[in-house]
């Protein structure tokens, strides 16, 4: 075999394995993580990571804490209107997003499936990050576009969503909603990475601080 097509089959397999890849991670869908802590609960991971790892401290619109008497229908109440406030962060600086993410929002749980007394498979998306020690990063949400007639675009793991106080299932939400997005115009992109850094700069209302020029490049950077 000559060195030419030695080189020609490099190619290939090098331009096939690098296309399988990209629809392998959009396929097996983006991993929404929450951590477990026995003394403290529970916490989206987004959340503590705009803490720990940004020193960005998350702001959000107050709401009466859920409650152990509360139905599922009163808790999404809440989480919808701490997500909705997130969302119009946005309404100034991106108006095109403020409303789309809206729309997705109004839908979001008419396209999910809360499932009980199961843990979600690991989607091994999140690239670097820690977490307190003693506690356990679990999956909270799993999104893909959904490929049968059942199924969903967010499969929600409702062993750990019913513990999330709404600010916590508020971010989890505003992240599903920017992964949404993300999944669609990158494909390729290997962790949500860029997309936490978004979201934490929305849940700390940072992102009203940004110029113009600062706010484009951000885009860019996540988009």
């Amino acid at each position: 075999m000559n060195k030419t097509v030695i080189l020609l089959i490099v190619i290939l397999f090098h331009s096939v394995s690098f296309a399988g890849f990209g629809t392998d991670w959009a396929d097996r869908g983006n991993g929404g993580d929450v951590i477990v802590c026995q003394k403290d609960g529970y916490t989206m991971y987004d959340i503590y990571e705009a803490e720990k790892r940004y020193g960005l401290k998350p702001q959000f619109l107050t709401v009466i804490p859920a409650g152990e008497g509360d139905t599922v229908e009163e808790k999404w109440e809440m989480t919808v209107k701490v997500t909705q406030n997130l969302i119009d962060r946005l309404k100034d600086i991106d108006r095109a997003r403020w409303e789309k993410y809206s729309q997705w929002l109004q839908t979001f749980e008419e396209e999910s499936r809360f499932v009980g007394n199961a843990e979600l498979f690991d989607v091994p998306d999140t690239g670097i990050g820690f977490i307190p020690p003693g506690c356990e990063l679990k999956q909270l949400v799993i999104q893909r576009d959904p490929k049968f007639p059942h199924d969903r675009r967010y499969i929600i793991a409702m062993d750990h969503w019913w513990w999330l106080e709404p600010q916590d299932a508020a971010a989890a939400v505003m992240h599903e909603l920017l992964y949404r997005e993300v999944a669609a115009l990158r494909p390729e992109v290997r962790t949500s990475e860029a997309l936490r850094y978004f979201n934490a700069l929305i849940l700390s209302n940072k992102i009203s601080e940004l110029t113009p020029s600062e706010y484009l490049e951000l885009i860019r950077r996540v988009f």
